[in-house]
């Protein structure tokens, strides 16, 4: 077997990574070429390719880290062998991070114990009807639907949502450099995330993404990002900033993104919440219909459950 070769993530093989992402539904945020290109550069993405199997890499936290193969089923075995082998032979540590259930259980079923499989809720993605994040029809939607008529009584006729173009990538960065201002912390983190949106909206035509904005008295003050994926099936947004001194603001750019970008999408991910309390509040105000896990596969190392929330 011929040990993997790793490349730099770039635009360029967009199109020809494209089928891979596109060999099974996986509902996780991560396996989406717009959210590998967003997270490139922070995390050296690189990607693996065989006509059977797409493997990505990462570095986190400073270690070599490899994702969940692409492929159809009747290639896991194949696959997983081939990262084992890389691993081997760099001599690395084995991990594995984002694998959904159903490879989760393939190998608890062909390795046994081998391996230790670990879960964090930190990073589970939030999973929403579309159609009541759009209508907010409900008892349980009361307080949203209450900050969107606060909006409208003071905003009425003062604001425009609008599709956000590569040459509205000035208005973009300046937006997101006041938007910061705001913020309590800023993380490098945070730094590499609005560059890289304002490198995404130079490249909105290629990546076949979604970019929209609501301008109050002419001024940008909020922003939505997403695309689509398993085959139209759910809708992924990968961004959403807006001005959170003006009440009713982000219900509105999450209402009407999805209105107007997504009308007919079953669900939409709304990625994890990092463990940030605020976020998580905020996530789970919306009622997901799932909370979905996500599992890491490492080289066992009895007793250690490497600061996850779980074993399993």
């Amino acid at each position: 077997m011929a040990l993997l070769d790793f490349r730099e993530l770039t635009i360029d093989v967009k199109n020809q990574l494209e089928p891979y992402f596109r060999a099974r539904e996986i509902l996780s945020c991560e396996y989406n070429f717009n959210v590998m290109f967003l997270w490139a550069k922070y995390n050296q993405t690189q990607y693996a390719l065989t006509d059977n199997y797409l493997i990505l890499s990462e570095v986190i936290d400073g270690k070599f880290i490899a994702l969940m193969p692409l492929c159809k089923e009747e290639y896991f075995k194949e696959a997983f062998e081939a990262v084992l082998l890389y691993f081997q032979e760099k001599e690395i540590k084995f991990r594995m991070y984002v694998t959904d259930k159903l490879f989760k259980d393939f190998i608890r079923k062909e390795y046994g114990e081998k391996f230790d499989i670990l879960a964090n809720r930190d990073y589970f993605d939030y999973l929403y009807d579309g159609e009541k994040l759009r209508t907010l029809v409900g008892k349980k939607y009361s307080k949203k639907r209450n900050h969107l008529n606060a909006f409208y009584a003071e905003y009425e006729g003062r604001y425009v949502y609008r599709k956000l173009l590569k040459e509205d990538k000035d208005d973009v960065c300046k937006y997101l450099r006041k938007w910061k201002k705001h913020k309590d912390e800023v993380s490098d983190s945070l730094d590499e995330e609005l560059s890289a949106i304002c490198k995404i909206i130079s490249n909105i035509e290629q990546l076949d993404i979604k970019a929209a904005g609501i301008f109050v008295d002419g001024i940008l003050e909020a922003i939505s990002i997403g695309s689509l994926t398993n085959n139209g099936k759910e809708a992924v947004i990968h961004v959403e900033k807006a001005n959170d001194e003006i009440r009713g603001m982000y219900p509105l750019i999450n209402q009407l993104f999805l209105i107007n970008e997504f009308p007919n999408v079953e669900i939409v991910n709304r990625e994890e919440d990092l463990g940030i309390e605020g976020l998580r509040k905020s996530k789970l105000s919306y009622e997901p219909i799932k909370i979905l896990k996500k599992y890491s596969i490492v080289e066992k190392e009895v007793g250690h459950c490497y600061g996850y929330s779980s074993c399993n």
